[in-house]
């Protein structure tokens, strides 16, 4: 289950944020997934990106990969994320729920992902987490400073186990043959 999500400032807090403060933020947001077991149950690994505008300030794009097997709603989950930023960020946070707008995205590579869909997976990796790299975005990141603007977390080891059946494909919705 893959969500995307954009975390960031209330347009009257966004030109006092530093990147320091930011990045502390959303350290607090990370450092709370173990006190928080309900909300970032099946949690496994995220990929970030900082970024500064002239309108948003410093702000975040995430990818976050959940167990489909054991997590649904995607847009709902987002929305409790974002939510929880804005607790956070004690009211001055705000986001924006990608896979609450899924009908929006004409290449989709978010929400649920099935292990055979080749297609969904390929925008996954070609669309949006290529973004994530955009030498543009990039080059106008110097109101960051020597600020760190990309981050991931550890995905827990594949485990060779030989219990229950052997993954199948069952013919994934977009997939092409």
């Amino acid at each position: 289950l893959v969500l995307r999500i954009d975390f960031s400032y209330l347009a009257e807090h966004s030109h006092r944020v530093s990147a320091e403060t930011a990045k502390e933020d959303f350290a607090h947001f990370l450092e709370n997934r173990r006190s928080n077991q309900t909300l970032f149950a099946s949690w496994e690994g995220y990929l970030w990106k900082l970024e500064w505008g002239p309108l948003k300030g410093c702000h975040f794009h995430l990818i976050i990969f959940f167990n489909g097997s054991e997590r649904h709603k995607d847009a709902y989950i987002a929305q409790q994320l974002g939510d929880y930023w804005k607790t956070i960020t004690k009211g001055r946070g705000i986001y924006w729920n990608c896979n609450s707008n899924i009908e929006k995205y004409k290449r989709l590579g978010i929400g649920m992902l099935d292990h055979f869909d080749e297609k969904k997976l390929k925008v996954l990796r070609e669309d949006v987490v290529r973004y994530f790299t955009k030498s543009d975005q990039y080059l106008r990141a110097t109101a960051l400073g020597e600020s760190k603007r990309f981050g991931r977390g550890i995905m827990p080891a594949e485990r060779e186990s030989k219990a229950g059946r052997p993954r199948k494909d069952r013919g994934a919705p977009g997939r092409e043959e």
